[in-house]
């Protein structure tokens, strides 16, 4: 996936950002807005790939409070669309404090 054409399609609207019901509920958990999932999608960058399911993990902040902020993004090649798969603010128990290295178990 080349993170850079779909930030600049999902910026121009040529592609469309759909949530599934688990990211919904999940960034609505963590006091994550719409708006902020936006923003991840369309400006964070990537701490990690999964090339096989067209997935990437992508970091951001909130505009708002610049909480850091988790996403998985899918997108397959030639869709009009790309979904935020879950979203979350990432635990410091689990990843270093700049939020883009798992801590090791």
């Amino acid at each position: 996936m080349d993170l850079a054409d779909l930030q600049d399609l999902l910026r121009s609207g040529a592609v469309r950002l759909d949530l599934t019901g688990h990211a919904r509920i999940e960034a609505m958990k963590d006091g994550l807005l719409s708006e902020d999932l936006k923003q991840v999608a369309e400006f964070g960058e990537i701490v990690e790939e999964y090339d096989e399911r067209h997935r990437v993990l992508l970091l951001g902040h909130t505009e708002s409070d610049g909480l850091p902020c988790h996403l998985v993004l899918e997108y397959q090649p030639a869709e009009d669309f790309a979904t935020i798969v879950t979203a979350y603010v990432p635990d410091l128990a689990q990843w270093h404090p700049n939020f883009k290295t798992r801590k090791l178990r």
